[in-house]
């Protein structure tokens, strides 16, 4: 039966006439919809567009918990929108994540996710952007498709721990020390603290400060190594016949 399944769309929407509203319209009408009339069992909605009476809040989770589909907006970061986002992955069913290429960057455990990254500056992007969800939406309409979110990795992480062996362990260990590198790694991209000196990059990278050799004045002032105490560093390592001789096959040191 035509409309029989709900494809339910989540995003920022914003009050009617406010930039929000219009790229949500642009989303909807312009990429979402010319895609889903390809599935003619499948009705397309927005929250916003619920006719029936009673609690907003209660159709629109019921709908985004029970939808054969969500198709998640995530530009704009709108609150609201990861709230939705959130519920439907704790329901461990489809969800596609968009977002629009101009905004803010989506955040690290997000973004590890594949999204339709659209625009909407050019007739070719849409017709791109439309593209592209197509291929999601066949992806995970296929019989074999396995929905993947934070959560659903979460749960499996959970039973994956309760029966790992030793060696198993070690290796989740592994991945959790790179995955805290990477979110290191991520937060200095996008919010790039003062220009890091060597020292401060090889603790970001790493984990682990670079040793710093230092000396103390007569005075006794804490100094970092000058070229004279390099020098004589060099000196005190050199076998005694190049000492002696300045160099190998030269004379007495100037």
């Amino acid at each position: 039966m035509p409309g029989e399944k709900l494809c339910f769309v989540v995003g920022p929407i914003g009050d009617e006439g406010s930039d929000f509203r219009v790229h949500a319209d642009w989303l909807l009408k312009g990429i979402i919809q010319p895609v889903l009339d390809g599935y003619p069992e499948f009705q397309v909605k927005r929250a916003d567009q619920d006719t029936r009476p009673g609690l907003i809040d209660v159709h629109m989770i019921n709908d985004i918990l029970d939808a054969e589909l969500v198709i998640a907006d995530l530009s704009y970061l709108n609150p609201n929108a990861f709230y939705e986002i959130g519920l439907r992955h704790m329901a461990e069913k489809p969800i596609i994540h968009m977002h629009l290429v101009t905004t803010e960057r989506i955040p690290f455990d997000v973004s590890l996710y594949r999204t339709v990254e659209f625009a909407l500056a050019r007739f070719p992007d849409i017709e791109k952007a439309k593209e592209d969800l197509r291929n999601q939406v066949e992806a995970v309409l296929a019989p074999d498709y396995q929905p993947e979110n934070p959560v659903t990795n979460a749960r499996g992480r959970l039973k994956l721990e309760q029966s790992a062996t030793p060696e198993m362990r070690l290796m989740m260990e592994d991945i959790d020390q790179i995955k805290s590198r990477l979110n290191t790694m991520e937060r200095l991209v996008v919010e790039p603290p003062n220009p890091l000196t060597p020292a401060a990059a090889s603790l970001a990278l790493t984990g682990v400060a670079p040793t710093v050799h230092i000396s103390v004045s007569p005075k006794g002032m804490v100094k970092p190594p000058g070229d004279r105490e390099r020098l004589d560093e060099t000196r005190h390592d050199m076998p005694d016949h190049i000492m002696a001789t300045g160099a190998a096959g030269t004379g007495p040191p100037a």
